[in-house]
């Protein structure tokens, strides 16, 4: 199992002690551990002494200890409390790595560790109702107007650092914000509650692709209504399914609209507010204020649905 350079230098180090006498190797302190080195010099060992010691006897004391946390000593709250100030805030890796006085590289680990664990455990957690809880939790507004709907859905785009390859730059670039994005998918129910997060996709990608490839259509069922912009361009997908889609009417040829479509665009403005205040409060886990950066795109989809299913526990949106 070891390198051939091992071998030859574990083979010298005993041809060159084979004739110490026994007084050396008593000095010699002997350990089964392996050291990682996390902090500090890899080239120094720490000890303690006794006052007035002849220098031929020590006693190591824990290689991994150093002033502050390391990242055995950090409890489990207190990572899970690190993770939180690093989506909630949106404190850097460094400031968190003075904050609990420990390495970056710590941080980061931690952050990953956390946004898996919480993914798989959030993730598991049944978050689309039924069309009866719907029914049975529907508010009055949509009782009054649309009793149908099932879900009201949104897109909404993240910031991402401009990458070096110009194809990537090209297929993440989004026309909407004029800027390299990734973007994704929300839906909530009538009662306010997110109830459908998709993964994360480049900016370039329509809200009709979106729709398709997220795999929200399998979850309706025939005689649902879904609520959305008008610039989702979904009615075919859902006709398939025999869903119908809910959205502001279009300008006719007349260039005016008619007082039955400013009601209903009204109406379905109201309600549609919603889904954007169920967006704002994502989009308040201050992680993505900055620009996103390539080095953490390998766990943007898992920060992002923690945060998203995180605001379930915010209480009633409205």
């Amino acid at each position: 199992l070891l390198k051939p350079t091992l071998v030859q230098a574990r083979l010298k180090f005993a041809n060159d002690h084979l004739d110490d006498p026994e007084e050396e190797w008593e000095k010699v302190m002997w350990s089964n551990k392996t050291k990682i080195e996390l902090f500090g010099l890899n080239s120094t060992r720490p000890v303690w002494r006794k006052k007035k010691d002849d220098g031929k006897t020590c006693k190591i004391v824990s290689i991994s200890k150093r002033q502050g946390f390391s990242i055995s000593k950090l409890a489990v709250i207190d990572q899970f409390l690190l993770f939180l100030c690093r989506l909630r805030q949106g404190f850097p890796e460094q400031d968190l790595a003075v904050r609990f006085d420990v390495s970056q590289s710590t941080v980061s680990r931690v952050c990953v560790t956390w946004a898996n664990y919480l993914h798989f455990m959030l993730g598991s957690l049944p978050i689309w109702p039924s069309r009866e809880t719907v029914n049975e939790l529907m508010p009055p507004c949509f009782q009054s107007t649309f009793p149908l709907t099932r879900v009201i859905l949104d897109c909404t785009e993240i910031h991402v650092q401009r990458p070096s390859s110009k194809v990537l730059n090209s297929e993440i670039y989004s026309h909407y914000k004029g800027d390299t994005t990734f973007k994704g998918l929300v839906g909530i129910s009538p009662s306010g509650l997110v109830t459908f997060v998709s993964d994360l996709y480049t900016g370039s990608i329509s809200d009709k692709e979106i729709t398709r490839e997220s795999g929200i259509l399998s979850l309706l069922e025939e005689g649902d209504e879904v609520m959305a912009d008008k610039g989702f361009l979904i009615k075919d997908l859902l006709d398939e399914i025999n869903v119908s889609l809910v959205t502001p009417p279009f300008l006719g040829p007349s260039g005016h609209f008619s007082q039955e479509e400013v009601r209903k665009t009204q109406a379905i403005a109201r309600l549609r507010f919603h889904v954007e205040c169920a967006i704002r409060r994502i989009k308040q886990y201050h992680i993505f204020d900055r620009v996103l950066p390539m080095t953490q795109v390998g766990s943007v989809n898992q920060l992002w649905t923690v945060c998203a299913l995180l605001t379930n526990f915010q209480g009633p949106l409205f």
